[in-house]
């Protein structure tokens, strides 16, 4: 079988290839290693044209069986006319960052996501029950490109929010100064504030939050809460978080995907790990399944419909015998993506940036 995979460049995850290309292999029982081979395209922060032309090489120059990469909703939905009339199946694989398109469907399209704006959605629906009043969404210019806050805001509505207060840190190239969004929250005092960060601004905002005094109830985004992302862990007491999966999982199936990717690794698996890994099982039977059972249980990869049924765990970071965990509080279905109120509130699905959350 010959594989191709679209790689893009992340800066948050610097290893983004490795993580990903070690879960997959991580997948296929031993001896077949013979029957696989591999080409790999770059597809730098995974634009439309650089997506497009990777595809055409692959499919129409290298001749490959399957497509694997990471790749956003909004580019792949517009190459279908590369490799549906060839009838090579895409899976492709990305962070959920985006609401998927009611038409991202096709015989041909597979699909594997950590499924970020479900998760968004169920940590507002969650925090609104709890602390009610008027919430708060603190985020950077580029967080603001895609679905995440939308679907946290719809969650706080579906709960009773009425209005939702909404904080952007301007872009300042080369200064990294979350400031302003504490002196938000000092100002606004809402009864509870969530936060979508990433990189160097995430910490910084934590560390002016704790300084200024503030009291607000804290929710951030997973990768806020990923002790591989955070240089300082203690920052995140008495915080929440909601995803659908975390290497701390207690899922018997997630451990021993853990246990294994250290095993032959000697390295703790990354999200990226976990999706390569759950896509290297889906191609290891030749593509001939839409379901397989990975670290989150079943996941289905099929886009006739699209299926994203994987519960939501909301939890919250506590300090346990001197060390820093992330304790469970709640299991949700969360809402499904063809849910119609999900669609009408959402607007985001034709805007923002191309690239995949995280890839840039």
């Amino acid at each position: 079988m010959k594989i191709g995979f679209l790689i893009p460049y992340s800066g948050v995850f610097p290893s983004l290839k490795e993580d990903f290309l070690q879960g997959f292999l991580l997948a296929f029982p031993r001896g077949w290693e013979e029957r696989l081979s591999f080409l790999y395209e770059f597809i730098q922060m995974g634009d439309l044209k650089k997506v497009q032309d990777a595809l055409q090489k692959l499919i129409m120059f290298d001749r490959v069986n399957v497509v694997v990469g990471i790749v956003s909703n909004n580019v792949i939905a517009q190459c279908t006319d590369i490799y549906v009339p060839r009838k090579i199946p895409v899976l492709i694989n990305n962070l959920g960052a985006r609401i998927p398109d009611q038409h991202f469907s096709n015989p041909f399209l597979f699909y594997n996501s950590l499924h970020l704006w479900k998760s968004q959605w169920s940590m507002g629906h969650w925090a609104q029950q709890q602390f009610g009043g008027t919430p708060s969404i603190n985020m950077a210019l580029y967080e603001s490109g895609y679905s995440l806050h939308e679907c946290f805001k719809l969650g706080t509505a579906a709960s009773g929010a009425e209005q939702v207060h909404l904080n952007i840190l301007k872009y300042t190239p080369g200064n990294v100064d979350a400031t302003p969004l504490v002196d938000y929250l000092l100002a606004q005092k809402p009864a509870h504030a969530h936060v979508l960060l990433s990189g160097k601004e995430a910490h910084h905002f934590l560390e002016q939050y704790h300084a200024a005094g503030c009291s607000a109830n804290l929710s951030v985004s997973p990768f806020m809460a990923d002790a591989t992302l955070m240089p300082d862990m203690s920052l995140l007491e008495n915080t929440h978080h909601a995803t659908t999966w975390s290497v701390d999982l207690p899922a018997d199936e997630n451990k021993k995907f853990v246990d294994n990717y250290r095993d032959g690794y000697q390295e703790t698996p990354t999200v990226f790990s976990m999706l390569g890994y759950e896509s290297g099982l889906m191609v290891a039977e030749e593509m001939q399944v839409k379901q397989v059972k990975g670290p989150r249980g079943d996941v289905n990869f099929s886009t006739e419909p699209l299926s994203a049924l994987l519960p939501v765990y909301i939890r919250k970071t506590v300090k346990r015998n001197g060390q820093i965990i992330h304790e469970q509080i709640s299991k949700e279905p969360g809402i499904s993506w063809s849910d119609e109120a999900l669609i009408r509130g959402s607007g985001m699905e034709a805007s923002g940036w191309q690239n995949p959350y995280l890839c840039v």
